[in-house]
Order: C-alpha cells, then structure tokens, then sequence
C-alpha cells in the first residue's frame, strides 16, 4: 500500500491557529502553507478534530461558531485529502448551530447512513 499522506495532530494546528508559540507555530505555519498549496497532503482524523474543538473553546475561550469556521477553513485547503471532508463539515455545522457537543455532531452527521443512533443522550432524540 502507497502511503501518500500525513496524519496531523491537533498540536500543529493549535499552533497554526494561535501562533502563541513562536518557533512551533513558524513551524507548523510551514506545513500548512505546504498544504494549502497541495504541495503535500494531509488527513484530519476524527478525533484529532474532535480534540481541536475541545482545545480552542476550554483553553482558547473561543465560541462555537469561531470553531466550527476556522476548522472548514482547514478542511477545505488543497492538500486536506480526507475522504470524509464533506460529513466533517456537516457535523461542524451541527456543532455550531445546535447545543450538541462535537461527538454528538459528528454522529449526526452519519445518522443517514445507518439504521439509527443508540444513545440515551435526549440532544441525539430530537
């Protein structure tokens, strides 16, 4: 199997977004203008984004709708390779216009593509 692509992890694009750490964020500036130009390609898991959600609202004070926009942002950049780009997207839309949390986003976001979710959370019942 030709691997092609790169895993980010949620530090680089903390770095990326806050630029509070002068030689990390150099760094991974560097990366992402790699990317944005397509010149390598990288994939966003699901809970690596799940933790930039986390760490951009609880340590960054940021709203949900900043969040959600800044992530799409990144998602959309030439080089982000994630076959599931437009389900992501889905799911930060969820997260900032409903009062779910990113995992009930990001389970909302597939809920056409099974039977159902089993949960006892009442957010994913409505």
């Amino acid at each position: 199997m030709k691997k092609n692509f790169y895993l980010i992890d949620t530090n680089v694009v903390i770095r990326f977004l806050t630029r509070d750490h002068q030689e990390l964020s150099n760094k991974s500036a560097e990366i992402f203008k790699k990317i944005e130009k397509g010149e390598i390609k990288a994939k966003i898991t699901e809970s690596v984004l799940a933790e930039i959600v986390y760490v951009i609202m609880k340590i960054y004070g940021k709203n949900r709708e900043y969040t959600a926009n800044v992530i799409k942002k990144i998602l959309d950049l030439k080089g982000i390779v994630n076959s599931d780009k437009n389900r992501l997207k889905k799911a930060l839309n969820i997260f900032a216009n409903q009062k779910v949390d990113i995992v009930d986003a990001l389970l909302l976001s597939s809920e056409k593509e099974c039977l159902g979710i089993l949960s006892f959370d009442k957010d994913l019942k409505k």
